[in-house]
């Protein structure tokens, strides 16, 4: 059994001149992006963390926010921009499609075949880091969320959650913005917007464009001449209707297309075939250089339409809200995985395509306004599919034979194999989550929720190694598969956890509020894919954390001086890595 102990202490202190970091949304109406009346007063933040929009100092858990203006302010156009702003998040990515966000110290690989430790919402609609980490633009507020996020959000994660919310047409006023940045290192980044009442206090369009370009890692390929880059081109249109007081329903389309070419940069004196070739592959380096020196490219698209549906309708003494979504995604890379050049003139590729689809449905009815006791219940569905297919040449060089072979890599002679791989999975998970409110008095509030979840999946993976041949050496060609690499037995699962938490929130003031909180989550296991059919497959074990986290805020002067202290402790049993 697999345990996991992690503990910390975290403070952050946000002093008068860093008040923008934490934005200004209170007091104005939802959607609305005009600014607060007195520029001379920091508004108070809201967030909507707990699924419903209440106050920072209120909510009983670590959340780290910006706005859409602050974002701005801070000339922040890259969603990995945002760990600037959040203290103990490092978003990262090294080779152009491996996106990766760790928060508390609690990573993730992506290619484990696992759902991720920190999870991403679009519109509050789960999506992944893939399709995220690009360039943002319009969004009227991101929150961090820290702690396992196992009952009020769609999906279970261990480390946290990162939400992306976009800004909403404007159902009273002609709104709008224009941007445009640029750098001494040929960065150029453009985006804008326009919101427009069709039917003044019911109907509104909203559209928003951008087309950003920058140079990634600043790596140069001195034997191709080229460099990294990234392109980034995307458009919104959002629809906002509102046909009477207590109804509003907004309809977001979004359509990206990235392109990245990601060299990896390489130090040293250069890659020697052998004793015998006393030539480099490439100039010596070292880290300030950041030089790269392989013969192919390491390209990377992703290709992203996102559609996503919120509504409420507001009964009196219930609110009966839904949230949607479509994501349809393909992701294409290839790349060339002779990074050090050490067989030049020789390509040794590698191509990946991943097509994603994911649906998702959420229906929720929660009570206010009552003085002691509130309530929600969620019922909620998801579904995703996903085929990747990898082409990848794996030549067994000569060279590799004996130590003391008459034939170095600089000759190039090899045996050529092949490899196409295809691995696929399907997942659907319904849940039903239920929280409760209790008002004990005007400064003691408990809260408590639960989430019980049917998770079915199909893992499935065909493998298929073939080979030229070489007749010159009378060395005959060959084809092994297509092979199924996974026993069905262990790549179709049903799983049936229970998640939750509960908080204990005590304002002393309406300045300084204390929290005790405890969290659950999971994550299921999964099947080895990939594998030779001769090596024993493994089937990863379910993942279970619990948390317990204390933690006080403070504002002071008007909101210009905020400090938050916390401390933790999570415990893992089954830690999924990779």
């Amino acid at each position: 059994m697999t345990r996991i102990l992690r503990g910390a202490l975290l403070t952050s202190a946000a002093f008068m001149s860093l008040a923008p970091l934490t934005p200004a949304l209170a007091q104005q109406a939802a959607g609305s992006n005009a600014p607060a009346a007195n520029q001379d007063v920091v508004a108070e933040v809201i967030v909507t963390a707990t699924r419903s929009a209440r106050r920072l100092q209120d909510v009983p858990m670590s959340v780290d926010v910006a706005s859409g203006e602050t974002l701005q302010k801070l000339n922040l156009t890259d969603v990995k921009d945002v760990q600037q702003l959040s203290p103990g998040l490092a978003l990262t990515n090294t080779g152009g499609r491996n996106n990766t966000a760790t928060l508390r110290g609690i990573a993730f690989d992506p290619d484990q075949g696992t759902s991720p430790a920190v999870d991403f919402y679009f519109n509050e609609v789960p999506s992944d880091a893939q399709s995220m980490f690009t360039a943002m633009y319009d969004l009227e507020q991101i929150e961090v969320l820290r702690g396992p996020q196992g009952a009020l959000r769609g999906r279970t994660a261990p480390a946290g959650a990162i939400t992306l919310r976009t800004r909403r047409a404007d159902l009273d006023r002609v709104t709008g913005y224009v941007q445009a940045m640029g750098t001494d290192r040929d960065a150029v980044n453009l985006q804008g917007a326009v919101s427009v009442p069709l039917i003044p206090g019911k109907l509104a369009l909203r559209a928003s464009l951008l087309s950003d370009r920058n140079e990634l890692n600043q790596v140069t390929n001195v034997t191709r001449g080229d460099h990294s880059y990234s392109k980034t081109k995307s458009g919104r249109i959002s629809l906002a209707f509102a046909p009477t007081d207590n109804f509003r329903a907004d309809l977001t389309y979004q359509d990206l297309n990235a392109r990245n070419l990601q060299y990896m940069q390489v130090i040293g004196a250069g890659a020697q075939p052998s004793l015998f070739e006393p030539a480099r592959s490439g100039p010596a380096a070292d880290r300030y250089d950041r030089i790269a020196v392989t013969d192919g490219q390491r390209l990377y698209k992703n290709r992203t339409k996102i559609l996503t549906l919120s509504a409420e309708w507001d009964l009196g003494e219930h609110t009966l809200s839904f949230v949607g979504g479509h994501q349809n995604t393909k992701l294409d890379q290839r790349g060339d995985n002779d990074t050090a050049n050490t067989v030049p003139g020789l390509v040794l590729g590698q191509i990946a395509i991943s097509p994603v689809k994911n649906d998702t449905g959420e229906l929720r009815l929660a009570s206010k306004g009552r003085q002691f006791w509130n309530y929600s219940v969620t019922v909620f569905a998801n579904k995703g599919s996903g085929d990747t297919r990898v082409l990848q040449g794996s030549p067994v060089f000569f060279a590799n034979a004996a130590p003391a072979t008459p034939f170095p890599y600089s000759y190039g002679l090899y045996l050529p194999i092949d490899l196409d791989l295809t691995v696929g999975g399907k997942t659907k998970t319904l849940a039903v989550a239920a929280s409760s409110s209790f008002q004990f008095t005007e400064k003691l509030r408990l809260e408590v929720a639960a989430r019980y979840a049917k998770i079915d999946s199909e893992q499935y993976s065909t493998q298929t190694v073939t080979s030229a041949g070489l007749p010159a050496f009378f060395i005959p060609g060959f084809k092994d598969g297509p092979t199924n690499t996974i026993d069905p037995k262990l790549g179709n699962r049903t799983r049936k956890p229970l998640t939750g938490g509960a908080s204990l929130t005590y304002e002393f003031n309406s300045d300084v509020t204390a929290y005790a909180s405890y969290g659950r989550s999971y994550r299921d296991g999964t099947a080895a894919v990939g594998a030779p059919p001769v090596t024993s497959l493994i089937l990863t074990r379910p993942e279970r954390s619990d948390a317990i986290e204390l933690g006080i805020k403070t504002q002071m002067f008007d909101r210009r001086l905020t400090f938050n202290a916390d401390v933790f402790h999570q415990k893992f049993d089954g830690f999924l890595g990779r």
